[in-house]
């Protein structure tokens, strides 16, 4: 998009010179400097241009959440059943060389657990009353900074140690602000050479040019990709942990990071100076 928003004209001390609002094919317009005159400013003259750049990246990190749950006929029993399970995964990931500062416990919930009747209901309208008949407590460990190639030793180890679930597997970008940085830097040069071939095109006597930037705009940043490729929740039996799930074939594959400008040039017009 090109504005007209700034003509003006340059003030002149010598006597008999001309200044020409471009080359020869430019403008027609003359002026003469015999004496001095005063400058006309309207604003400038703008293209504003969009552009895109793209940068292809391949996760190289992991996050697991792992869900532990166990069950008691009171509180303190779920409980202390629950801690033990737990502790024994978070051994089982340290086994391995995981740094204890990567293992963060996210949530720990305790809930009853009722009985229902025939009608799957589990308020006892004789009694009036909810039967009550054990509590289930959960806890989600997540593990973060997991390299690509372990996450597979770290789900098995998990799993055998007493997880329950998998309530999330992600695979990340380590350096994302590095290589957005670098679409970005991308977009702009992109937006340059956009405004050069729409001023080219328009421009046929080669009168005006680029002179400057007045404005530049980030669009929208799309980080998805810095925490893509999410699991969905994935429950295990204790006899068949590992069946219906393989780390192995969780591949990261290759994401796109996309960086957004909007520029608005400022254009020159050329002049040149007759005797």
């Amino acid at each position: 998009m090109i504005g007209k928003a700034f003509r003006g004209v340059v003030l002149g001390t010598m006597l008999g010179v001309q200044v020409i609002s471009g080359p020869t094919g430019c403008s027609n317009r003359n002026v003469s400097i015999d004496t001095p005159v005063r400058l006309e400013n309207v604003g400038d003259t703008t293209i504003t241009v969009s552009a895109k750049s793209t940068v292809k990246v391949t996760p190289d990190v992991a996050e697991i959440r792992f869900g532990v749950e166990t069950k008691g006929k009171d509180i303190a029993k779920a409980q202390e059943s629950n801690k033990e399970k737990v502790n024994k995964v978070i051994e089982s990931l340290k086994a391995l060389g995981i740094d204890e500062k990567l293992i963060q416990t996210e949530s720990i919930n305790i809930n009853p657990e009722f009985s229902y009747n025939r009608d799957y209901e589990r308020y006892d309208y004789e009694t009036e009353e909810y039967t009550i008949t054990g509590y289930r407590a959960s806890t989600q460990l997540s593990i973060t900074g997991v390299e690509i190639d372990k996450v597979s030793d770290i789900v098995d180890a998990g799993i055998d140690a007493g997880a329950s679930r998998i309530n999330g597997l992600e695979f990340k970008v380590s350096n994302y602000s590095e290589k957005y940085r670098e679409a970005l830097g991308e977009a702009v040069k992109t937006s340059q050479e956009k405004a050069e071939v729409m001023l080219n095109s328009a421009n046929t006597s080669n009168c005006y040019y680029i002179k400057g930037i007045k404005e530049i705009v980030e669009g929208y940043e799309n980080d998805y990709v810095a925490y893509s490729k999410a699991s969905n929740s994935i429950a295990f039996a204790e006899d068949d942990a590992m069946s219906s799930f393989n780390a192995e074939e969780m591949m990261p594959g290759e994401e796109e990071i996309e960086a957004n400008v909007t520029v608005t040039y400022i254009i020159g017009e050329r002049a040149s100076v007759v005797y």
